[in-house]
């Protein structure tokens, strides 16, 4: 066979009733779709509720079975056998449509955005200086703190909470903007300025380090009630086994009631004749062991205010612009800031803290695992949990200052609400990349059969009149 002949069986073939190669080709670029999404490389983001989240895993599993039936439907020149697989891999994506199975969504804080807008800045002093914010006010604000900082305790910093701060310094300080909105799902992920009049809370939180805040100075002892022997505390609890206690020794604030000075002993709790790097004490079953690290941790909380141009939040590399740390600005009650009221409400262990476990993915910090040994380790994630407890006040404060808030024209505003992400489970990738490849492989062989006949019929009929 020459050239010439080869090409123009090449042309017959391309140009065949019963030829695959669009339908193949459409279907290999839909599969290779859901394989990318399957495998998360491919991120699908929707609002909460959005249609499309039905709608989307049923026009690509619709278009496959479509693909896949036209295949079935045109293969005609082959065995009834295999016939019977293709009518199989139809059946496979019709069961897919049909259950829906491994196809999940999940709820991603600050995953969609909304450019532009209008921006409400924090009025800073929202009551009258001279008589102060009313008591009513001041307790709705604790309640609403309360109901966040309970969160923290219970399963350690969401990251629906963790996208509201940015420009991580040193793993202490975090910024966060202050604005007034009522809707806690709704992050500013950017806020620009030409000027230095955008308000932000700079919220310091570390343990161990000597470290000045601005017009902060004396520091004077909360009146608390006297903490409760830890002995004492936990001998009536055996589910607390595995778990780490912050063993509070005092607790101070200073002059202008922006910083407060937490003193601890970081104690773990485990059984009897457990390993143990410090003094021991044991309460029945249990064995309170104080590491020596953990011995008398000093802890600071600051939440102060400063202007800045430019803030963003909710990401890795999130930062600040004109954030020194040094130009504090006057600021009113109510404030974020961990005292008396918070500490009685949160320390439930007769004054102490029990540091929360990780209850679900969805923790990003302030909490520990069961197997969190390490002091130096759980120092960290009190550190964290201190921020988490100080930040959920600056968004309770946020929410209630809602109505009060100060329209204030910015360059660049970018917020970010609540999303949905789609997801296909191994299950549902996996069954259709299977019916994919049955598929493929039937094409191929009506490719092959096709060619064949094209080439050899015109072959055997020399033969046989020869």
């Amino acid at each position: 066979m020459n050239f010439d002949t080869a090409y123009q069986s090449l042309i017959i073939i391309l140009a065949h009733k019963h030829m695959l190669i669009p339908e193949l080709f459409v279907l290999l670029c839909l599969n290779i779709l859901i394989l990318v999404i399957g495998v998360e490389k491919l991120e699908l983001k929707f609002h909460i509720g959005s249609k499309w989240l039905i709608a989307t895993p049923m026009i690509l599993t619709y278009l496959m079975i479509h693909l896949m039936m036209s295949i079935a439907i045109r293969i005609s020149r082959i065995t009834l056998r295999s016939r019977y697989i293709a009518l199989v891999c139809v059946c496979i994506g019709i069961l897919e449509l049909g259950t829906g199975f491994a196809i999940n969504t999940t709820i991603i804080p600050g995953s969609k955005s909304i450019k532009g807008g209008e921006f409400r800045a924090d009025p800073l002093i929202p009551c009258k200086v001279e008589t102060g914010c009313p008591q009513l006010f001041q307790s709705r604000f604790r309640f609403q703190w309360l109901q966040g900082a309970a969160d923290v305790m219970v399963n350690g910093i969401s990251k629906q909470l963790s996208v509201n701060w940015g420009d991580v310094v040193d793993g202490a300080r975090v910024v966060m903007v202050a604005t007034t909105d009522n809707d806690t799902g709704v992050n500013y992920k950017l806020v620009e300025s030409k000027k230095e009049s955008i308000p932000a809370f700079s919220v310091t939180t570390l343990c161990n380090q000597n470290t000045h805040f601005p017009d902060s100075s004396n520091f004077y002892n909360l009146s608390i009630s006297t903490p409760t022997p830890l002995i004492q505390a936990i001998q009536a609890d055996s589910g607390l086994e595995g778990r780490w206690m912050a063993e509070v020794i005092n607790l101070e604030q200073d002059n202008i009631l922006e910083t407060t000075r937490i003193t601890v002993n970081l104690v773990q709790i485990s059984v009897a004749n457990s390993s143990c790097e410090g003094s021991i004490d044991i309460v029945g079953k249990l064995q309170l062991c104080h590491p020596t690290k953990g011995l008398n941790v000093v802890c600071l909380m600051n939440t102060h205010v400063e202007y800045v141009d430019y803030i963003t939040a909710g990401c890795d590399t999130c930062n600040t612009r004109g954030i020194t740390n040094i130009n504090r600005v006057e600021y009113s009650s109510p404030k974020p800031v961990y005292g008396d009221f918070m500490h009685t409400a949160l320390a439930l262990y007769g004054g102490h803290i029990l540091i929360p476990q990780c209850s679900s993915d969805n923790s990003v910090g302030g909490c520990l695992t069961q197997n969190d040994k390490n002091v130096d380790q759980v120092r960290d994630q009190f550190v964290q949990l201190l921020r988490g407890i100080t930040a959920s006040g600056v968004i309770a404060r946020r929410v209630l200052l809602a109505d009060v808030g100060i329209e204030m024209p910015v360059q660049n505003l970018d917020k970010g609400v609540i999303g949905e992400k789609l997801e296909f489970g191994m299950g549902y990738w996996v069954t259709l990349n299977l019916a994919f490849v049955l598929m493929i492989l039937l094409g191929i062989y009506e490719l092959i059969i096709g060619w064949l006949n094209t080439n050899l019929e015109p072959l055997f009929e020399i033969i046989i009149q020869i």
